[in-house]
């Protein structure tokens, strides 16, 4: 299985959100100080409410990243024919643009393996900033006349920052 699906499968299996610290808060995005969640909180310690916000979070970033993975994956395809653009133009045409809200599967963090406890909301961002950042980065760069051996890495195993990944499946 791809890396990058893996940790899109990963990623809602448990569905908590992780967006960058990009919003000038102390915590992951939705999930500041005022809400408890901060990047030094155990996942297992997750209210309800952070769960929420963390999994909003999340959904907002997963539109993007699906985008990106499904741009990557029409140009592997398509690489080496005459007619590539053409093919990558029907490719993402057909490829479905909007999965729709994500559910929300675990309430809180009492919903978690014991193993959770050692990985906090930070890791976690940490983990999809490697991930999402990575698609978007082969995405822009990817076009017909690359060579596909430059996008190995998308074939690899998890980036360093999902190690957590390897102990602790939930």
């Amino acid at each position: 299985m791809l890396a990058y699906r893996k940790i899109a499968v990963l990623s809602i299996a448990f569905v908590f959100g992780c967006g960058g610290d990009d919003d000038g808060d102390d915590g992951a995005d939705g999930a500041d100080g005022a809400d408890g969640a901060d990047d030094m909180t155990p996942l297992t310690e997750l209210s309800s409410a952070d769960a929420q916000a963390l999994c909003e979070a999340f959904d907002d970033r997963y539109d993007d990243a699906l985008l990106d993975f499904q741009t990557i994956t029409c140009y592997l395809s398509a690489i080496g024919a005459t007619d590539c653009e053409e093919l990558v133009e029907g490719c993402l045409a057909t490829a479905p643009n909007d999965p729709g809200a994500l559910t929300c599967e675990i309430t809180s963090g009492a919903d978690l393996p014991a193993c959770a406890a050692d990985i906090t909301v930070g890791d976690l961002n940490d983990c999809f900033d490697a991930v999402f950042g990575g698609l978007a980065g082969l995405a822009d760069e990817i076009t017909c006349e690359s060579d596909p051996k430059d996008f190995s890495a998308i074939f690899e195993g998890l980036p360093e920052e999902c190690a957590f990944y390897d102990t602790c499946e939930f």
